[in-house]
């Protein structure tokens, strides 16, 4: 049996023979640049991309892959991404950043990546990048050349606008909304500015609320990463000085890891300062 969301507009489409997709990554958004209530993909001989899903500004989501199997709109991203198309994206770069997806658009996004969610695992987060590692909701922007700063290139035209600035900022929201909780905006405009200046240069920079927790979320990952390989170093080198301790002396039996702790981020720190073109100075 195929793969379905419950309550979307079943069409499948002829997709040949193709290759089953990796599951448990995540789902990507595009928007179609299209007024269409229903946006089928062409035929199979000529057809250069397809999707699994189209998102109507009002109605309900069509699906025309099943989910097991691939579908051609993400680039490097296709094995592993289940993808859906949208209604809107017409008019110029301006209107088309400003666009964003319906409260239609918003639940059946959410609801596909809800059902990804139990069916295979798919965590309840937001992709901070293209990277092949990164799991949860992304849109097609974090793989467009242009706009990516790492990771799986999943567009071939360099500075795309898709899905539009409006749309990728609301993917904090289809992630609440799959999650079952109150809306983020409620609360906060993800595209209200935040201004923060480093202490080390009195630089002050600006960025939406949306990408200081893309950031925040990437950077703790980036984080939790670098203290698990210091904490098997640490480890390393206090076995190795055990071994290397002469007859009759002792080692400590207890260390002080928050000492430790701080005296590797203060070097880490440093290092980091030295090597930023803010200081004006270079290792």
């Amino acid at each position: 049996m195929p793969n379905i969301v419950p309550g979307v507009v079943w069409q499948p489409v002829d997709v040949g023979n193709r290759a089953r997709r990796i599951k448990g990554r995540g789902l990507c958004g595009h928007v179609a640049v299209s007024s269409s209530k229903n946006l089928a993909p062409g035929p199979l001989a000529t057809r250069a991309s397809d999707w699994h899903f189209y998102l109507p500004k009002s109605g309900p989501a069509i699906q025309y892959i099943d989910l097991d199997l691939q579908c051609w709109a993400t680039g490097a991203g296709n094995s592993t991404m289940a993808a859906f198309e949208s209604e809107g994206g017409l008019g110029t770069e301006a209107q088309v950043n400003a666009e964003p997806w319906t409260d239609n658009q918003l639940n059946w996004a959410a609801r596909i990546l809800r059902h990804m969610h139990d069916t295979e695992g798919v965590p309840l987060r937001v992709m901070a990048s293209s990277e092949s590692s990164e799991r949860g909701f992304g849109t097609h922007r974090l793989g467009v050349p242009g706009y990516m700063t790492t990771g799986e290139v999943w567009s071939s035209v360099r500075g795309k606008s898709c899905p539009g600035t409006a749309k990728h900022d609301q993917r904090f929201e289809i992630v609440r909304r799959a999650a079952g909780g109150a809306s983020l905006e409620d609360d906060v405009n993800l595209s209200d500015p935040l201004s923060w200046t480093r202490p080390d240069t009195g630089k002050t920079v600006t960025f939406s609320v949306a990408d200081w927790i893309a950031y925040t979320n990437y950077y703790t990952g980036q984080a939790v990463s670098q203290i698990a390989d210091l904490t098997a170093k640490v480890d390393a080198l206090t076995a190795k000085l055990g071994s290397a301790t002469p007859a009759g002396s002792k080692l400590p039996t207890e260390f002080d890891l928050s000492s430790i702790a701080r005296a590797v981020a203060d070097e880490l720190d440093r290092r980091d300062r030295d090597n930023d073109p803010d200081t004006g100075r270079s290792s």
